[in-house]
């Protein structure tokens, strides 16, 4: 089997996969501009940035779309590079968001990010959950520290998301839930990991 868009809106690309244990396929990645997107009869998606929308697909083990997800407020752009599942069925999606303004993946579920910064670049970890019918939960992004932060993988194990990525020099960036991380060398990047 193959897929791909069957109306778009823009640019997309997919950057990770992950599988449960019913062989459901969830894809990450990410959709340009706030146009609706459609990934297979009846599953849409519209972003809210005029940029780059985080987005993740849910097909099953054909490969037929069941839902696509994305952001519902906020003008900043956001990508997913890596995804997982745990044995309860909540997905993990992490990336970046840009800057800290606020972006929102549901009316509860949003994020800000420490970082303002000034160019292309400014990015903040992103980190959201959702549960099996595509719908947001949590969404985690750095909470203190002043400079670039990216999650580039997660897993899920049954308790918990372990993300990997990099931040930025020796400053001390806040995580949540008292998790803090300061590197060790002054120059982007160093390799980080968090588990929440």
């Amino acid at each position: 089997h193959a897929r791909t868009l069957d109306e778009r809106g823009g640019f997309s690309e997919f950057n990770a996969l992950a599988v449960d244990g019913s062989g459901n396929v969830y894809a990450a990645g990410w959709q340009t501009r706030d146009r609706t997107y459609s990934y297979g009869p009846g599953v849409d998606a519209a972003g809210s940035a005029g940029s780059r929308n985080a987005v993740v697909v849910s097909y099953d083990s054909d490969l037929n779309a069941q839902w696509a997800t994305t952001t519902t407020e906020g003008d900043v752009s956001s990508e997913f590079y890596a995804i997982a599942v745990d044995n309860q069925g909540t997905i993990y999606a992490a990336g970046y968001k840009r800057g800290n303004d606020m972006l929102a993946f549901a009316e509860e579920v949003t994020v800000a990010g420490s970082f303002a910064g000034a160019s292309y670049g400014d990015e903040n970890v992103l980190l959201v959950a959702y549960n099996t019918n595509g719908a947001a939960k949590t969404a985690r992004t750095t909470e203190a520290g002043s400079g670039d932060t990216v999650f580039s993988g997660v897993a899920a194990s049954s308790t918990d998301a372990i993300a990997v990525g990099r931040q930025r020099g020796t400053i001390t960036f806040a995580y949540g839930d008292d998790l803090e991380a300061a590197g060790s060398a002054p120059a982007w990047p160093n390799a980080v990991i968090v588990r929440y």
